[in-house]
């Protein structure tokens, strides 16, 4: 059986301006689940729309299912959760998914801190770390400036990752 390690910032604190000084996370518990669905519907809605429509009942059909197979850790600030973000281990490779902030936190910093930690964890265990998003999204440029490269893109996603380099 392959072994899978879910990896979490539970206790990292963020260092910056005001907001990302608040920023806690804390492992999703069943009470996120609605709070984590409703925010993927606020960060993907319009773009998902775009490309298929929005199925309601498709897309909550989905959320369950990611649900079921793993709980992300919740970013919090002041104790209120703004976002969420899976990273899981699996033998040779680092998967990053389920990255979503609430946009009115968006551009102030805690995603680009987010992905510092992702890349420092892939150089400590040199292993490299994948992640896929919508073709529009605009955390698609950020992905980018911290180093990841599409590997294929295959609508509506692109798939990308970031190889550590070797010392």
């Amino acid at each position: 059986m392959e072994t899978i390690r879910q990896i979490a910032l539970t206790e990292h604190k963020l260092k910056g301006n005001s907001v990302l000084s608040e920023i806690r996370f804390r492992p999703a518990t069943d009470a996120d689940c609605l709070f984590a669905y409703e925010l993927k519907k606020a960060v993907d809605f319009d773009l998902l729309t775009l490309e298929h429509g929005w199925d309601e009942e498709l897309q909550w059909a989905l959320h369950q299912h990611e649900w079921n197979t793993g709980l992300p850790t919740v970013i919090c600030h002041q104790d209120k959760p703004i976002g969420t973000y899976m990273l899981l281990e699996k033998r040779d490779q680092i998967y990053f998914s389920r990255f979503f902030i609430l946009p009115n936190y968006q551009n102030q910093g805690i995603g680009r801190k987010v992905m510092e930690y992702v890349i420092r964890y892939s150089k400590q265990t040199g292993k490299p770390c994948s992640l896929s998003y919508l073709k529009d999204s605009h955390a698609g440029s950020l992905y980018k400036r911290m180093g990841f490269e599409i590997y294929r893109e295959e609508s509506p996603f692109i798939y990308t990752r970031y190889t550590p380099t070797k010392c």
